[in-house]
């Protein structure tokens, strides 16, 4: 249902286009014809607004009764204590932000987005081809991702054996940075 009303919103992002244009060219037929294609869009994207809201208050009404909650439970506290990771559903998470207050807590997405990190650090790019960079990492439910990367490697000290034996050497520490991958939203027609 989600994907559908992005169809319709981008509909109707077309029609308001189109009655724009024809406003501009004083096309009353044409600018009618777009803005009761618009009404009618605004129409359907309310119904379909309304079933994913219900959807929504369907799936937060669902509790768990405390037996399967406390398997559940205890199946993670058992992945943990064996390093295993530990998934938690997005309505388990609006269920548990919403339960915690008791007074239904309002959830945006500015509020509670988890992050994730990379836990290897990349090469300097300027030493390594971007190909051998790519690799599938699912983002399922993250705010933003952080990959760490050395923007400048270590370097040696430098000097002819035997002038700089016994004497400390200098030398340059690494530099790292953080690339940070953050979802956004592109109008495209």
């Amino acid at each position: 249902m989600k994907r559908k009303l992005i169809d319709l919103t981008n509909q109707r992002t077309v029609q308001l286009e189109a009655a724009e244009a024809a406003c501009e060219k004083n096309d009353t037929a044409a600018f009618d014809s777009a803005m009761e294609k618009v009404h009618n869009l605004n129409e359907e994207i309310a119904r379909v607004q309304n079933l994913l809201n219900e959807q929504d208050r369907k799936i937060m009404t669902q509790q768990p009764t405390p037996a399967e909650a406390r398997d559940v439970a205890e199946e993670r506290a058992e992945a943990l204590r064996n390093g295993r990771e530990v998934k938690f559903s997005a309505a388990e998470l609006l269920r548990g932000l919403r339960n915690a207050d008791g007074d239904g807590t309002l959830v945006s997405g500015a509020i509670a987005q988890p992050s994730g990190a990379g836990s290897t650090v990349g090469d300097n790019l300027g030493q390594t081809s971007l190909l051998d960079l790519v690799r599938v990492q699912d983002m399922t439910g993250l705010g933003s991702w952080d990959e760490p990367y050395a923007v400048v490697d270590q370097s040696p000290a430098v000097g002819v054996p035997a002038s700089v034996a016994g004497t400390s050497r200098t030398k340059s520490d690494p530099t790292f940075g953080i690339a940070q991958i953050k979802p956004y939203e592109v109008s495209v027609t």
